[in-house]
C-alpha cells in the first residue's frame, strides 16, 4: 500500500510503498513505538503514524498538518483506515495535504 511520509528534517512529503506492518512503519519513521494522530478535516479515516515517544526524546524538528490540532515531533506517515480498523492507503491525495515544518527554535520564538 502507499502512504505519505512527512519528513521535517528534509522538509518533504513523499509517497512511499509499505506493507502496512508495524515493522515497515517503524522502519520508515525510524522509531520503535507508535501512536496515531487522527486527522479531522476531512474526517475520512486518514491518520498519521508518529513516534509515541517523540516529545520525550528532546525533539528538534516538527510538522503540522491541517486537520490536526497541534505540532507533531519527528517523522509522520499518513495512512488510511478501513471501517474494521485495518490500515489502507490514504483517502486524501498528497497534493491536498497542507503541511508546515518548524524547528524547536522556530516554535520557541512563537
Amino acid at each position: 500500500m502507499i502512504g505519505y511520509l512527512i519528513d521535517p528534517y528534509e522538509q518533504t512529503v513523499t509517497t512511499v510503498e509499505h506493507d502496512g506492518s508495524l515493522d515497515a512503519i517503524y522502519k520508515l519513521l525510524k522509531i520503535d513505538t507508535m501512536d496515531l494522530a487522527h486527522l479531522r478535516e476531512p474526517k475520512n479515516g486518514d491518520v498519521i503514524a508518529v513516534d509515541d515517544n517523540g516529545l520525550l526524546m528532546s525533539p528538534t524538528h516538527f510538522f503540522a498538518v491541517h486537520g490536526y490540532w497541534t505540532w507533531l515531533a519527528g517523522r509522520g506517515l499518513v495512512m488510511g483506515t478501513r471501517a474494521d480498523g485495518e490500515s489502507c492507503g490514504p483517502k486524501r491525495k498528497i497534493d491536498t495535504l497542507d503541511v508546515r515544518f518548524a524547528t524547536i527554535e522556530d516554535l520557541q520564538k512563537g
